[in-house]
């Protein structure tokens, strides 16, 4: 399938595609998997990964975390390697979607979590299947691909 898909530009809107599945189907395994796959046919890919956790990738006492204590919001961290954006605040799937694509040309976006909304899916593993279930992962990354062309065509 290499070289399937040849761009100049990027499509008007991102391709939206979830996976869900319980904890430990793997769902960042088959990422980890098709993402280069998907950058080989010419896509650029980005994935979006939500968590129920209270989580915060800033660190206690650091200059970022200092910042946001004193009540900048946002702040961003740039380096010579990567930029990151700390919001006071989550962010809807659809603002994460438009601060995506405001900074960069993208095809696909490949969303981990968020399986309430409504965006076609692939569902990982047993258990309750959702709505906008396009695929049940049959453990083979090509048919993943090749339902992912088949979408953006």
């Amino acid at each position: 399938m290499a070289d399937l898909i040849q761009r100049e530009g990027t499509l008007s809107s991102p391709l939206l595609l979830g996976l869900y599945g319980r904890s430990n189907s793997g769902k960042t395994t088959l990422l980890e998997t098709i993402i280069p796959l998907l950058e080989a046919e010419g896509l650029r890919v980005a994935t979006i990964k939500q968590t129920h956790h209270n989580v915060t990738a800033d660190a206690e006492g650091k200059d970022t975390w200092r910042h946001r204590k004193a009540g900048a919001d946002p702040v961003v961290l740039t380096s010579d390697v990567e930029t990151a954006l700390f919001l006071g605040r989550k962010l809807s799937l659809d603002d994460t979607v438009k601060l995506i694509t405001s900074v960069h040309s993208i095809d696909v976006i490949l969303i981990e979590g968020w399986k309430q909304e409504s965006v076609p899916k692939i569902f990982l593993g047993e258990g309750d299947v959702m709505p906008n279930t396009v695929m049940h992962y049959d453990g083979q990354p090509s048919s993943v691909i090749e339902l992912i062309i088949k979408m953006i065509s």
